[in-house]
């Protein structure tokens, strides 16, 4: 996937990883309720998945390279 070939392109170059920062993310704005229709859960879950889980992989994959390079 897009994270782990990103990482292996900066332990590839030969540079060292000292610091991340966990910044990117996106919104779905929606009423949860209306007199017409619920919120989109699979939106919500989509949202949900990208901000929480993608900041996780980044932490975890610059957290594996950090202590390999001991930055």
């Amino acid at each position: 996937n897009q994270v782990t070939e990103m990482f292996n392109v900066i332990e590839k170059s030969g540079l060292k990883l000292n610091t991340i920062v966990n910044s990117a993310g996106v919104s779905y704005a929606e009423l949860i309720a209306t007199n017409d229709k619920i919120h989109d859960s699979n939106m919500f879950k989509k949202v949900f998945e990208i901000n929480t889980f993608g900041t996780f992989l980044i932490s975890k994959y610059a957290a594996k390279l950090m202590i390999k390079n001991k930055t």
